[in-house]
């Protein structure tokens, strides 16, 4: 901890290969759309990223971890 903030060091890279197993998404989602479960983000997460892990809830916001099956792999669908 330096001025009270916690510092981690190292390259970009050992930094990425220690720490970057995944990504982790905040979603805001309407009241209507979170209460139904066919258009709620979390199902759909799900869905589409089985391995992916609710992490917390507050209110309409879901945030969600979605670890790489192969962390050295590029998404398949990222956009450009």
């Amino acid at each position: 901890m330096i001025n009270g903030r916690f510092v981690v060091f190292g390259s970009p890279n050992y930094l990425k290969n220690e720490y970057g197993h995944g990504y982790t998404i905040s979603i805001k989602q309407t009241k209507e759309k979170f209460n139904d479960v066919n258009s709620n983000i979390i199902h759909t997460m799900r869905s589409l990223i089985p391995q992916s892990v609710l992490v917390h809830t507050e209110g309409l916001i879901a945030e969600i971890q979605a670890v790489a099956a192969n962390p050295d792999a590029a998404p398949e669908n990222s956009a450009a």
